[in-house]
Protein backbone atom coordinates (compact mmCIF):
# COMPACT_ATOMS: atom_id res chain seq x y z
CA UNK A 1 0.00 0.00 0.00
CA UNK A 2 3.33 2.33 0.21
CA UNK A 3 4.34 2.18 -2.65
CA UNK A 4 0.68 3.25 -4.03
CA UNK A 5 0.53 6.40 -1.88
CA UNK A 6 3.78 7.19 -2.90
CA UNK A 7 2.56 7.11 -6.57
CA UNK A 8 -0.15 9.47 -5.52
CA UNK A 9 2.02 11.88 -3.83
CA UNK A 10 4.50 12.08 -6.71
CA UNK A 11 1.42 12.93 -9.31
CA UNK A 12 0.36 16.85 -8.06
CA UNK A 13 0.00 18.46 -11.54
CA UNK A 14 -3.11 18.73 -13.04
CA UNK A 15 -3.25 21.79 -15.27
CA UNK A 16 -5.38 22.53 -17.64
CA UNK A 17 -4.80 23.42 -21.62
CA UNK A 18 -2.09 26.61 -22.14
CA UNK A 19 -2.29 28.93 -24.36
CA UNK A 20 -0.65 32.68 -25.23
CA UNK A 21 -2.96 35.05 -23.98
CA UNK A 22 -2.62 38.99 -24.04
CA UNK A 23 0.17 40.46 -26.62
CA UNK A 24 1.77 43.58 -27.70
CA UNK A 25 4.28 44.85 -29.99
CA UNK A 26 5.47 48.71 -29.18
CA UNK A 27 7.09 51.04 -31.10
CA UNK A 28 8.25 49.86 -34.60
CA UNK A 29 6.95 46.27 -33.57
CA UNK A 30 10.69 44.34 -33.55
CA UNK A 31 9.50 42.67 -30.50
CA UNK A 32 6.55 40.90 -29.17
CA UNK A 33 5.62 40.46 -25.46
CA UNK A 34 2.99 38.16 -24.62
CA UNK A 35 1.56 36.76 -21.31
CA UNK A 36 0.99 32.70 -21.33
CA UNK A 37 -2.15 31.40 -19.71
CA UNK A 38 -1.39 28.04 -17.35
CA UNK A 39 -3.07 26.56 -15.09
CA UNK A 40 -1.39 26.42 -11.71
CA UNK A 41 -1.08 23.26 -10.14
CA UNK A 42 -2.14 24.72 -6.67
CA UNK A 43 -4.96 26.11 -7.39
CA UNK A 44 -6.46 23.68 -9.23
CA UNK A 45 -7.35 22.65 -5.49
CA UNK A 46 -8.49 25.79 -4.45
CA UNK A 47 -10.92 27.14 -7.39
CA UNK A 48 -14.07 26.38 -5.50
CA UNK A 49 -12.93 28.22 -2.78
CA UNK A 50 -11.24 31.05 -4.22
CA UNK A 51 -12.65 34.66 -5.34
CA UNK A 52 -10.20 34.58 -7.80
CA UNK A 53 -12.63 32.47 -9.82
CA UNK A 54 -10.75 29.96 -12.02
CA UNK A 55 -7.55 28.11 -11.47
CA UNK A 56 -6.38 28.37 -15.05
CA UNK A 57 -5.44 31.79 -15.33
CA UNK A 58 -1.17 32.53 -14.56
CA UNK A 59 0.24 34.97 -16.53
CA UNK A 60 3.69 34.89 -16.82
CA UNK A 61 5.03 37.62 -19.61
CA UNK A 62 7.19 36.48 -22.37
CA UNK A 63 9.80 38.55 -25.16
CA UNK A 64 10.20 37.30 -28.05
CA UNK A 65 11.38 38.98 -31.18
CA UNK A 66 15.34 40.40 -31.42
CA UNK A 67 15.53 37.76 -28.81
CA UNK A 68 14.41 33.80 -28.65
CA UNK A 69 11.24 33.53 -26.52
CA UNK A 70 12.52 34.42 -22.81
CA UNK A 71 10.49 35.04 -19.71
CA UNK A 72 10.53 38.85 -18.63
CA UNK A 73 8.31 39.67 -15.86
CA UNK A 74 6.67 37.10 -13.37
CA UNK A 75 5.93 36.60 -9.73
CA UNK A 76 6.39 33.26 -8.57
CA UNK A 77 3.40 31.49 -7.14
CA UNK A 78 2.95 31.62 -3.45
CA UNK A 79 3.32 28.73 -1.41
CA UNK A 80 -0.47 27.82 -0.56
CA UNK A 81 -1.54 25.41 1.88
CA UNK A 82 -2.29 22.00 1.20
CA UNK A 83 -6.27 21.45 0.94
CA UNK A 84 -8.49 21.99 4.24
CA UNK A 85 -9.37 25.28 5.00
CA UNK A 86 -11.44 26.49 7.56
CA UNK A 87 -14.41 28.86 6.55
CA UNK A 88 -14.90 32.17 8.33
CA UNK A 89 -16.19 35.37 7.31
CA UNK A 90 -12.27 36.62 7.96
CA UNK A 91 -10.07 35.86 4.67
CA UNK A 92 -7.87 32.37 5.41
CA UNK A 93 -5.16 33.56 3.51
CA UNK A 94 -4.34 36.43 0.58
CA UNK A 95 -1.93 35.71 -2.08
CA UNK A 96 0.09 38.75 -2.98
CA UNK A 97 -0.38 40.13 -6.54
CA UNK A 98 1.58 37.31 -8.34
CA UNK A 99 -1.04 36.21 -11.71
CA UNK A 100 0.95 38.70 -13.87
CA UNK A 101 -0.87 39.62 -17.80
CA UNK A 102 -1.97 42.68 -19.86
CA UNK A 103 1.52 43.50 -20.58
CA UNK A 104 1.63 47.12 -22.14
CA UNK A 105 4.95 49.60 -23.52
CA UNK A 106 4.93 53.09 -24.35
CA UNK A 107 5.83 53.56 -27.95
CA UNK A 108 9.81 54.15 -27.18
CA UNK A 109 9.55 51.23 -24.82
CA UNK A 110 10.42 53.45 -21.61
CA UNK A 111 7.45 53.03 -19.83
CA UNK A 112 6.33 49.64 -18.85
CA UNK A 113 2.97 48.67 -17.37
CA UNK A 114 1.06 45.00 -16.30
CA UNK A 115 -1.47 43.91 -14.39
CA UNK A 116 -1.54 41.92 -11.47
CA UNK A 117 -4.20 39.50 -10.17
CA UNK A 118 -3.85 37.97 -6.12
CA UNK A 119 -5.61 34.94 -4.65
CA UNK A 120 -7.94 35.03 -1.49
CA UNK A 121 -9.43 32.28 -0.29
CA UNK A 122 -12.67 32.21 2.30
CA UNK A 123 -15.84 32.83 0.59
CA UNK A 124 -17.68 35.90 2.28
CA UNK A 125 -14.12 37.39 4.10
CA UNK A 126 -13.09 37.98 0.58
CA UNK A 127 -15.99 40.39 -0.81
CA UNK A 128 -13.94 43.51 -0.10
CA UNK A 129 -10.37 42.62 -0.38
CA UNK A 130 -9.23 43.89 -4.29
CA UNK A 131 -7.84 41.25 -6.38
CA UNK A 132 -6.45 43.27 -9.53
CA UNK A 133 -3.48 45.44 -9.48
CA UNK A 134 -1.69 47.62 -12.37
CA UNK A 135 1.89 48.40 -12.23
CA UNK A 136 3.60 51.25 -14.02
CA UNK A 137 7.44 50.86 -14.45
CA UNK A 138 9.84 53.43 -15.41
CA UNK A 139 13.84 53.60 -15.50
CA UNK A 140 13.27 55.76 -12.44
CA UNK A 141 10.23 54.54 -10.20
CA UNK A 142 7.41 52.20 -10.02
CA UNK A 143 3.80 52.78 -9.65
CA UNK A 144 0.73 50.71 -7.99
CA UNK A 145 -3.11 51.05 -8.97
CA UNK A 146 -5.64 49.59 -7.99
CA UNK A 147 -7.79 48.13 -10.92
CA UNK A 148 -6.89 47.26 -14.78
CA UNK A 149 -5.03 50.20 -16.79
CA UNK A 150 -4.16 51.23 -20.05
CA UNK A 151 -1.53 52.69 -20.96
CA UNK A 152 -1.35 55.90 -23.60
CA UNK A 153 1.20 56.02 -26.39
CA UNK A 154 3.55 58.18 -25.21
CA UNK A 155 3.53 56.38 -21.79
CA UNK A 156 1.87 59.72 -19.69
CA UNK A 157 -1.76 58.67 -19.10
CA UNK A 158 -3.19 55.67 -17.77
CA UNK A 159 -7.14 54.63 -17.71
CA UNK A 160 -7.74 52.92 -14.65
CA UNK A 161 -10.50 50.13 -14.02
CA UNK A 162 -10.97 49.58 -10.56
CA UNK A 163 -12.58 46.35 -9.38
CA UNK A 164 -16.82 47.06 -8.77
CA UNK A 165 -17.20 47.92 -5.13
CA UNK A 166 -20.72 46.99 -3.43
CA UNK A 167 -21.69 50.33 -3.66
CA UNK A 168 -20.26 51.51 -6.87
CA UNK A 169 -18.59 53.87 -5.59
CA UNK A 170 -15.29 52.84 -6.76
CA UNK A 171 -15.09 54.81 -10.70
CA UNK A 172 -12.90 54.31 -13.61
CA UNK A 173 -10.18 57.58 -13.83
CA UNK A 174 -7.05 58.63 -15.54
CA UNK A 175 -4.08 59.17 -13.73
CA UNK A 176 -1.81 61.58 -15.57
CA UNK A 177 1.49 59.63 -14.77
CA UNK A 178 3.93 62.78 -14.70
CA UNK A 179 1.78 65.24 -12.21
CA UNK A 180 0.54 62.37 -10.12
CA UNK A 181 -3.51 64.10 -11.06
CA UNK A 182 -6.44 61.91 -11.09
CA UNK A 183 -9.67 62.84 -12.90
CA UNK A 184 -12.49 60.49 -12.02
CA UNK A 185 -14.63 59.50 -15.02
CA UNK A 186 -18.23 60.68 -14.62
CA UNK A 187 -20.90 58.38 -13.39
CA UNK A 188 -22.99 58.29 -15.89
CA UNK A 189 -20.67 56.49 -18.14
CA UNK A 190 -21.50 53.59 -16.36
CA UNK A 191 -19.68 51.14 -13.82
CA UNK A 192 -17.86 48.54 -16.71
CA UNK A 193 -16.52 51.64 -18.60
CA UNK A 194 -13.81 50.47 -19.52
CA UNK A 195 -13.58 47.31 -18.77
CA UNK A 196 -13.04 44.75 -22.06
CA UNK A 197 -9.96 44.61 -23.45
CA UNK A 198 -9.28 46.23 -26.60
CA UNK A 199 -6.44 45.10 -28.80
CA UNK A 200 -5.39 48.62 -29.67
CA UNK A 201 -4.96 51.76 -27.61
CA UNK A 202 -7.73 53.12 -25.68
CA UNK A 203 -5.82 56.35 -24.40
CA UNK A 204 -4.14 59.11 -26.52
CA UNK A 205 -1.11 61.09 -25.96
CA UNK A 206 -2.92 64.17 -24.83
CA UNK A 207 -5.20 61.85 -22.25
CA UNK A 208 -7.92 61.33 -24.15
CA UNK A 209 -9.68 57.99 -23.35
CA UNK A 210 -12.18 55.89 -25.27
CA UNK A 211 -14.27 53.95 -22.76
CA UNK A 212 -15.93 50.84 -23.48
CA UNK A 213 -19.72 50.03 -22.20
CA UNK A 214 -20.42 53.82 -21.57
CA UNK A 215 -23.95 53.82 -20.26
CA UNK A 216 -24.12 50.15 -21.82
CA UNK A 217 -25.78 52.19 -24.95
CA UNK A 218 -22.97 54.21 -26.64
CA UNK A 219 -19.82 55.05 -27.35
CA UNK A 220 -18.28 57.39 -24.70
CA UNK A 221 -15.05 59.49 -24.85
CA UNK A 222 -13.09 60.98 -21.97
CA UNK A 223 -11.74 64.45 -22.60
CA UNK A 224 -10.53 67.17 -20.14
CA UNK A 225 -12.80 66.11 -17.71
CA UNK A 226 -16.01 65.70 -19.74
CA UNK A 227 -17.84 62.98 -21.30
CA UNK A 228 -18.65 63.18 -25.00
CA UNK A 229 -21.23 60.45 -26.21
CA UNK A 230 -21.77 59.10 -29.46
CA UNK A 231 -25.20 58.12 -29.40
CA UNK A 232 -25.69 56.72 -32.81
CA UNK A 233 -24.50 52.97 -31.98
CA UNK A 234 -23.60 51.35 -29.24
CA UNK A 235 -19.67 50.71 -29.27
CA UNK A 236 -17.25 48.37 -27.96
CA UNK A 237 -13.67 47.48 -28.33
CA UNK A 238 -12.75 51.35 -28.69
CA UNK A 239 -9.24 52.31 -30.07
CA UNK A 240 -7.92 55.68 -30.60
CA UNK A 241 -4.79 57.17 -32.42
CA UNK A 242 -1.92 59.12 -30.80
CA UNK A 243 -3.25 62.51 -31.80
CA UNK A 244 -6.77 61.68 -29.94
CA UNK A 245 -8.89 62.52 -33.02
CA UNK A 246 -9.57 59.41 -34.72
CA UNK A 247 -11.68 56.24 -33.00
CA UNK A 248 -12.47 53.15 -34.63
CA UNK A 249 -14.69 50.70 -32.83
CA UNK A 250 -16.92 47.77 -33.24
CA UNK A 251 -20.53 48.06 -33.44
CA UNK A 252 -23.68 45.30 -33.82
CA UNK A 253 -26.13 45.26 -36.91
CA UNK A 254 -29.95 44.29 -36.29
CA UNK A 255 -28.82 40.73 -37.28
CA UNK A 256 -26.21 40.63 -34.67
CA UNK A 257 -23.32 40.29 -36.90
CA UNK A 258 -20.85 42.91 -35.93
CA UNK A 259 -19.03 45.28 -37.82
CA UNK A 260 -16.50 48.44 -37.75
CA UNK A 261 -17.57 52.04 -37.16
CA UNK A 262 -14.96 54.88 -37.20
CA UNK A 263 -15.49 58.50 -35.47
CA UNK A 264 -13.85 61.68 -36.15
CA UNK A 265 -13.63 63.31 -32.29
CA UNK A 266 -12.50 66.53 -34.80
CA UNK A 267 -15.91 66.68 -36.40
CA UNK A 268 -18.36 64.76 -35.08
CA UNK A 269 -18.54 62.23 -37.63
CA UNK A 270 -18.93 58.52 -37.13
CA UNK A 271 -19.72 56.42 -39.88
CA UNK A 272 -19.95 52.89 -40.84
CA UNK A 273 -16.02 51.59 -41.54
CA UNK A 274 -15.89 47.97 -42.89
CA UNK A 275 -19.16 45.91 -42.55
CA UNK A 276 -18.49 42.56 -44.90
CA UNK A 277 -20.39 39.32 -44.66
CA UNK A 278 -19.09 38.04 -41.25
CA UNK A 279 -18.58 39.23 -38.21
CA UNK A 280 -15.24 42.00 -38.11
CA UNK A 281 -13.97 43.43 -34.59
CA UNK A 282 -11.34 43.39 -32.45
CA UNK A 283 -9.75 46.85 -34.28
CA UNK A 284 -5.99 48.37 -33.76
CA UNK A 285 -5.23 51.27 -35.41
CA UNK A 286 -1.73 52.93 -36.02
CA UNK A 287 -0.21 56.06 -33.58
CA UNK A 288 -0.65 58.35 -36.98
CA UNK A 289 -4.43 57.24 -37.37
CA UNK A 290 -3.81 55.72 -41.29
CA UNK A 291 -3.83 52.43 -40.79
CA UNK A 292 -6.59 50.31 -39.24
CA UNK A 293 -6.15 46.12 -38.50
CA UNK A 294 -9.11 44.08 -37.78
CA UNK A 295 -10.42 40.11 -37.45
CA UNK A 296 -13.32 39.09 -39.55
CA UNK A 297 -14.89 35.72 -40.60
CA UNK A 298 -16.04 36.83 -43.75
CA UNK A 299 -15.03 35.30 -47.24
CA UNK A 300 -14.07 38.44 -48.73
CA UNK A 301 -14.79 38.55 -52.75
CA UNK A 302 -17.15 35.45 -52.71
CA UNK A 303 -20.82 35.14 -51.55
CA UNK A 304 -19.10 32.24 -49.50
CA UNK A 305 -20.54 32.14 -45.66
CA UNK A 306 -18.29 33.04 -43.02
CA UNK A 307 -15.50 31.41 -42.13
CA UNK A 308 -12.26 31.02 -40.12
CA UNK A 309 -11.14 34.18 -38.11
CA UNK A 310 -8.39 35.96 -40.10
CA UNK A 311 -6.68 39.04 -39.75
CA UNK A 312 -7.07 41.98 -42.39
CA UNK A 313 -5.68 45.72 -43.02
CA UNK A 314 -6.98 48.67 -44.21
CA UNK A 315 -6.11 52.33 -44.51
CA UNK A 316 -8.29 54.67 -42.86
CA UNK A 317 -9.48 56.30 -46.13
CA UNK A 318 -10.67 53.32 -47.61
CA UNK A 319 -7.77 52.06 -49.67
CA UNK A 320 -5.10 49.81 -49.03
CA UNK A 321 -7.10 46.72 -48.07
CA UNK A 322 -4.82 43.86 -47.42
CA UNK A 323 -5.66 40.11 -46.53
CA UNK A 324 -2.76 39.04 -44.40
CA UNK A 325 -3.41 35.80 -43.05
CA UNK A 326 -6.10 34.45 -45.40
CA UNK A 327 -3.95 32.61 -47.79
CA UNK A 328 -1.30 31.12 -44.89
CA UNK A 329 -3.88 29.56 -42.18
CA UNK A 330 -6.54 27.90 -43.38
CA UNK A 331 -7.53 27.35 -39.49
CA UNK A 332 -7.54 31.10 -39.17
CA UNK A 333 -5.56 32.74 -36.27
CA UNK A 334 -6.28 33.33 -32.51
CA UNK A 335 -5.23 36.57 -31.56
CA UNK A 336 -2.84 39.76 -33.10
CA UNK A 337 -1.00 42.96 -32.22
CA UNK A 338 -0.15 45.93 -34.47
CA UNK A 339 2.95 48.09 -33.76
CA UNK A 340 2.23 51.60 -33.04
CA UNK A 341 3.82 52.49 -36.50
CA UNK A 342 1.32 50.52 -38.24
CA UNK A 343 3.77 48.44 -40.52
CA UNK A 344 4.27 45.48 -38.17
CA UNK A 345 1.61 42.45 -36.95
CA UNK A 346 1.66 39.83 -34.56
CA UNK A 347 -0.48 36.75 -34.62
CA UNK A 348 -0.84 33.37 -32.56
CA UNK A 349 -2.20 30.51 -34.85
CA UNK A 350 -1.61 27.28 -33.60
CA UNK A 351 1.35 27.18 -31.08
CA UNK A 352 3.17 29.52 -33.07
CA UNK A 353 4.39 33.28 -33.40
CA UNK A 354 3.95 35.04 -36.41
CA UNK A 355 5.87 38.68 -37.33
CA UNK A 356 3.94 40.35 -40.22
CA UNK A 357 6.38 42.99 -42.04
CA UNK A 358 4.60 45.16 -43.93
CA UNK A 359 6.59 47.69 -44.52
CA UNK A 360 8.31 47.16 -47.74
CA UNK A 361 4.82 46.90 -49.19
CA UNK A 362 5.27 43.36 -49.65
CA UNK A 363 4.23 41.00 -46.35
CA UNK A 364 7.45 39.17 -44.62
CA UNK A 365 6.41 36.80 -42.55
CA UNK A 366 9.12 35.19 -39.66
CA UNK A 367 7.52 32.29 -37.72
CA UNK A 368 8.68 32.03 -34.11
CA UNK A 369 8.03 29.07 -32.12
CA UNK A 370 7.69 29.40 -28.04
CA UNK A 371 7.77 26.37 -25.83
CA UNK A 372 4.12 27.29 -23.61
CA UNK A 373 4.84 26.68 -20.24
CA UNK A 374 4.89 28.76 -16.83
CA UNK A 375 8.89 29.65 -16.34
CA UNK A 376 8.33 31.20 -13.17
CA UNK A 377 8.16 28.50 -10.08
CA UNK A 378 11.00 28.92 -7.64
CA UNK A 379 13.84 26.67 -7.58
CA UNK A 380 15.14 24.79 -4.62
CA UNK A 381 18.37 22.41 -5.29
CA UNK A 382 17.58 18.93 -5.17
CA UNK A 383 14.01 19.67 -5.49
CA UNK A 384 11.26 18.72 -7.76
CA UNK A 385 9.13 21.58 -9.46
CA UNK A 386 6.42 21.14 -12.36
CA UNK A 387 6.36 23.78 -14.61
CA UNK A 388 2.29 23.91 -16.45
CA UNK A 389 2.18 24.38 -20.20
CA UNK A 390 0.73 23.08 -23.15
CA UNK A 391 2.60 20.13 -25.41
CA UNK A 392 5.52 19.44 -22.94
CA UNK A 393 5.30 15.85 -23.29
CA UNK A 394 8.72 14.64 -24.40
CA UNK A 395 10.13 17.88 -23.78
CA UNK A 396 13.63 18.59 -22.16
CA UNK A 397 14.50 20.79 -19.09
CA UNK A 398 17.76 22.13 -19.05
CA UNK A 399 19.37 24.35 -16.13
CA UNK A 400 22.35 26.02 -16.70
CA UNK A 401 22.71 24.14 -19.97
CA UNK A 402 22.79 20.83 -18.62
CA UNK A 403 19.62 18.30 -18.74
CA UNK A 404 17.71 17.46 -15.66
CA UNK A 405 16.57 14.58 -14.24
CA UNK A 406 13.12 14.47 -15.52
CA UNK A 407 10.43 12.93 -13.07
CA UNK A 408 7.42 13.02 -15.17
CA UNK A 409 5.66 14.76 -18.54
CA UNK A 410 2.68 14.94 -20.21
CA UNK A 411 1.00 17.10 -22.62
CA UNK A 412 -0.17 19.87 -19.71
CA UNK A 413 2.64 19.50 -17.49
CA UNK A 414 6.73 18.89 -17.10
CA UNK A 415 8.39 17.96 -13.60
CA UNK A 416 12.09 17.67 -13.37
CA UNK A 417 14.41 17.64 -10.50
CA UNK A 418 16.60 20.48 -9.79
CA UNK A 419 20.06 19.38 -9.85
CA UNK A 420 21.78 19.35 -6.41
CA UNK A 421 24.94 21.41 -7.62
CA UNK A 422 22.76 24.33 -8.55
CA UNK A 423 23.87 27.34 -6.46
CA UNK A 424 21.08 29.33 -4.25
CA UNK A 425 21.20 33.08 -4.61
CA UNK A 426 23.18 33.08 -7.81
CA UNK A 427 21.81 33.51 -10.98
CA UNK A 428 20.87 30.47 -12.99
CA UNK A 429 18.94 30.00 -16.76
CA UNK A 430 16.21 27.55 -16.71
CA UNK A 431 15.32 26.36 -20.59
CA UNK A 432 12.42 24.43 -21.66
CA UNK A 433 12.45 22.58 -25.13
CA UNK A 434 10.08 20.71 -26.75
CA UNK A 435 10.30 18.56 -30.17
CA UNK A 436 13.94 18.59 -29.54
CA UNK A 437 15.97 18.35 -32.90
CA UNK A 438 12.82 18.61 -35.09
CA UNK A 439 11.35 21.49 -37.22
CA UNK A 440 8.58 21.63 -34.25
CA UNK A 441 11.51 22.61 -31.91
CA UNK A 442 10.44 25.36 -29.49
CA UNK A 443 12.08 26.89 -26.78
CA UNK A 444 11.58 29.23 -23.82
CA UNK A 445 14.45 30.48 -21.05
CA UNK A 446 13.93 32.28 -18.32
CA UNK A 447 16.86 33.80 -15.90
CA UNK A 448 15.75 32.75 -12.41
CA UNK A 449 17.33 33.17 -8.96
CA UNK A 450 17.35 29.51 -7.50
CA UNK A 451 16.58 29.58 -3.19
CA UNK A 452 18.18 27.48 -0.72
CA UNK A 453 14.31 26.71 0.58
CA UNK A 454 10.73 26.84 -0.61
CA UNK A 455 9.04 24.48 1.57
CA UNK A 456 5.24 23.24 0.04
CA UNK A 457 3.62 20.02 1.27
CA UNK A 458 1.51 18.10 -1.45
CA UNK A 459 -2.38 17.75 -1.32
CA UNK A 460 -3.86 14.90 -1.27
CA UNK A 461 -6.86 15.22 -4.12
CA UNK A 462 -8.51 17.89 -5.57
CA UNK A 463 -11.10 20.18 -4.23
CA UNK A 464 -14.56 19.45 -5.43
CA UNK A 465 -17.97 20.81 -5.06
CA UNK A 466 -20.27 20.29 -3.21
CA UNK A 467 -17.76 19.53 -0.26
CA UNK A 468 -15.43 22.10 -1.40
CA UNK A 469 -11.97 20.25 -0.36
CA UNK A 470 -11.34 16.55 0.65
CA UNK A 471 -9.64 16.92 3.96
CA UNK A 472 -6.62 15.72 5.23
CA UNK A 473 -3.61 17.83 3.62
CA UNK A 474 -2.23 15.38 2.03
CA UNK A 475 -1.60 13.26 5.34
CA UNK A 476 -1.16 9.49 5.15
CA UNK A 477 -2.14 7.56 8.46
CA UNK A 478 0.64 5.68 10.26
CA UNK A 479 0.19 2.18 8.70
CA UNK A 480 0.59 3.54 5.05
CA UNK A 481 -3.07 1.93 4.74
CA UNK A 482 -4.73 5.65 3.30
CA UNK A 483 -4.80 8.98 3.07
CA UNK A 484 -6.23 10.77 6.46
CA UNK A 485 -9.78 11.77 5.29
CA UNK A 486 -13.36 12.81 6.63
CA UNK A 487 -14.55 9.51 6.44
CA UNK A 488 -10.92 8.38 8.10
CA UNK A 489 -9.42 10.63 10.28
CA UNK A 490 -6.35 10.90 12.24
CA UNK A 491 -6.40 9.58 16.07
CA UNK A 492 -5.38 11.18 18.53
CA UNK A 493 -1.21 10.79 18.96
CA UNK A 494 -1.19 9.09 15.79
CA UNK A 495 2.00 9.83 13.72
CA UNK A 496 0.97 10.74 9.97
CA UNK A 497 3.35 10.48 6.84
CA UNK A 498 3.31 13.91 4.63
CA UNK A 499 5.54 14.77 1.28
CA UNK A 500 6.40 17.70 -0.24
CA UNK A 501 9.29 19.71 -2.02
CA UNK A 502 11.65 22.20 -1.30
CA UNK A 503 12.78 21.99 2.66
CA UNK A 504 15.93 22.18 1.34
CA UNK A 505 20.03 21.11 2.05
CA UNK A 506 20.23 17.41 3.64
CA UNK A 507 22.81 15.18 5.43
CA UNK A 508 24.10 13.18 4.09
CA UNK A 509 24.04 14.86 0.50
CA UNK A 510 21.44 14.21 -1.98
CA UNK A 511 22.85 12.88 -5.50
CA UNK A 512 20.64 14.39 -8.75
CA UNK A 513 18.66 11.78 -10.49
CA UNK A 514 19.14 8.91 -7.81
CA UNK A 515 16.32 7.75 -5.39
CA UNK A 516 16.82 8.89 -1.82
CA UNK A 517 18.38 5.76 0.10
CA UNK A 518 15.96 4.30 2.92
CA UNK A 519 18.84 2.65 4.84
CA UNK A 520 20.33 5.90 5.74
CA UNK A 521 18.03 8.34 5.59
CA UNK A 522 18.96 12.25 4.45
CA UNK A 523 17.45 14.62 6.72
CA UNK A 524 17.07 18.24 6.37
CA UNK A 525 19.82 20.43 7.93
CA UNK A 526 17.52 23.32 8.97
CA UNK A 527 14.22 22.04 10.80
CA UNK A 528 11.69 23.95 11.06
CA UNK A 529 9.40 24.76 14.52
CA UNK A 530 6.22 22.69 14.12
CA UNK A 531 3.35 24.20 15.99
CA UNK A 532 -0.41 23.09 15.90
CA UNK A 533 -3.27 25.06 15.88
CA UNK A 534 -5.07 24.87 18.41
CA UNK A 535 -1.90 24.86 20.42
CA UNK A 536 -0.92 21.64 20.56
CA UNK A 537 2.37 19.80 20.97
CA UNK A 538 3.06 18.39 17.68
CA UNK A 539 6.43 16.30 17.66
CA UNK A 540 8.29 16.00 14.15
CA UNK A 541 10.39 12.94 14.26
CA UNK A 542 11.21 13.09 10.65
CA UNK A 543 11.91 15.39 7.99
CA UNK A 544 14.56 14.76 4.97
CA UNK A 545 14.53 12.83 1.28
CA UNK A 546 11.51 10.66 0.51
CA UNK A 547 12.84 7.05 0.48
CA UNK A 548 12.60 4.81 -3.00
CA UNK A 549 11.82 9.02 -4.85
CA UNK A 550 13.39 11.32 -6.63
CA UNK A 551 13.35 15.21 -5.75
CA UNK A 552 10.51 14.82 -3.02
CA UNK A 553 10.97 15.43 1.00
CA UNK A 554 8.81 12.85 3.44
CA UNK A 555 7.59 14.36 7.22
CA UNK A 556 6.35 12.65 9.71
CA UNK A 557 5.04 14.20 12.62
CA UNK A 558 3.35 12.95 16.09
CA UNK A 559 0.03 14.07 16.67
CA UNK A 560 -0.76 15.72 19.67
CA UNK A 561 -2.09 12.95 22.42
CA UNK A 562 -4.72 15.25 23.90
CA UNK A 563 -6.61 17.34 21.40
CA UNK A 564 -9.69 19.71 22.00
CA UNK A 565 -10.78 21.38 19.04
CA UNK A 566 -11.23 25.22 18.75
CA UNK A 567 -12.34 24.56 14.77
CA UNK A 568 -15.45 22.67 15.59
CA UNK A 569 -17.04 21.45 12.86
CA UNK A 570 -20.78 19.87 12.49
CA UNK A 571 -19.36 16.77 11.70
CA UNK A 572 -19.99 14.56 14.97
CA UNK A 573 -17.29 12.72 14.24
CA UNK A 574 -13.97 14.68 13.57
CA UNK A 575 -12.25 18.07 14.06
CA UNK A 576 -9.85 20.05 11.79
CA UNK A 577 -5.99 20.60 13.33
CA UNK A 578 -3.79 23.45 11.49
CA UNK A 579 -0.09 22.17 11.52
CA UNK A 580 2.72 24.93 10.71
CA UNK A 581 6.24 23.64 10.15
CA UNK A 582 7.58 26.67 9.16
CA UNK A 583 6.40 28.39 6.35
CA UNK A 584 4.29 24.63 5.39
CA UNK A 585 1.28 24.50 6.62
CA UNK A 586 -1.49 21.83 6.17
CA UNK A 587 -4.79 21.08 7.23
CA UNK A 588 -6.70 17.78 8.38
CA UNK A 589 -9.42 15.94 10.28
CA UNK A 590 -8.82 14.29 13.76
CA UNK A 591 -10.82 12.38 15.30
CA UNK A 592 -13.14 13.90 18.17
CA UNK A 593 -12.37 12.51 21.60
CA UNK A 594 -14.46 9.91 22.86
CA UNK A 595 -15.61 8.55 19.18
CA UNK A 596 -14.31 4.94 18.78
CA UNK A 597 -12.15 4.60 15.46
Amino acid sequence: MRTAILVLCAAVARPATAQIAEMTAPGHGTDLYYSVQVAQPVMEYFAPLSSYGAASTAGPVYRVGSVPPMLYASSPPPVFPPNGIYLTNVPWFISPYYLISHPQFSRDGAVFAFMGRRVCLDGKGCLNIKLAQTTVRTSRQSFAFEGRGWLSGNGRFLLIQPEESPDNSDRPGLVDLETGQRQTVPAEAGASAGYRESTGRMVADDGTAVLDGCAGTALCIFRAGNLIRVPEVAGIEPVIDAGGRNIVYTAKAASGTQYLRAYDLATGQDRMFVQPNGDTNAPAISADGKRVMFLSTAQWGTNNPPGSVQLYAINLDGTGFMELTSGSEPNGIEQYTMSDDGQVAWYAAGGRLVRLDLSAGEVAHTVFRPAIADLSPTLVPGSAVTLPGAQLSGGIVRVNGIDAPLLSATQDSITFQVPWDVQPDAPATLQVVTNAGTSEEATADAQTSPVAARPWLIPAAPCQRPNPCSLGGGAIHQDWSAYVTPDNPARPGEIVHLYGTGFGPVAPGGITGIPAPADTPAQVLAKPTCTGDPESPITLLYLGLAPGLVGYYQMDVQLPAVFNGVHPTENTLWDQLYIACGNAITVFVIRKPGVKP
